[in-house]
């Protein structure tokens, strides 16, 4: 269930659940229960999906299992990785436009903004067929794959 925390801390609906804001700025802004993710601050821990990350970390686990363990709910096989690896690899390329404009955006300005505004013009560029859950897959996979480049492209520019 999503909440809207509101200027006092509390939850703009009424619910037995009561999601209280700990930090200023968090005003208007949806939280909610999650199923993939629990969190437990005081004590330090994540847990994805019924993984404590330190586990997952001292485990071993690539990012790519990671993510296939958070969208799917368990971790890959050795095919399944594969397979999904392959999948993410074929969507790493960005349009040529992306690039030009990552080339204008001045090196003094924060890598977080560079990313975030070249993610959002990455959606002019995508088919915009999102009624099935395939195509909601794939378009998450362009996404985290294209985010690796972009990423990788800002800190080349910064670095010439």
């Amino acid at each position: 269930m999503a909440h809207t925390v509101k200027a006092n801390g509390k939850s703009a609906e009424d619910s037995p659940e009561k999601i209280v804001a700990q930090k200023a700025g968090l005003e208007d802004i949806v939280v909610g229960t999650s199923s993939i993710c629990y969190i437990d601050g005081k004590k330090g821990r994540l847990v994805y999906r019924g993984y404590d990350v330190n586990d997952l970390v001292d485990g071993g686990a690539c990012f790519e299992e990671v993510i296939y363990l958070l969208w799917f709910g368990h971790l890959p096989n050795k095919h399944e990785l594969a397979s999904f690896s392959h999948k993410l690899a074929t969507r790493r390329r960005i349009p040529r436009e992306v690039i030009a404009h990552l080339y204008s955006i001045p090196v003094t300005a924060p890598p977080m903004e560079a990313l975030r505004t070249a993610v959002s013009e990455l959606a002019l560029y995508q088919e915009s067929n999102m009624v099935t859950p395939e195509a909601r897959l794939d378009t998450a996979m362009h996404i985290l794959s294209q985010t690796a480049t972009i990423i990788a492209f800002d800190d080349r520019i910064r670095r010439e």
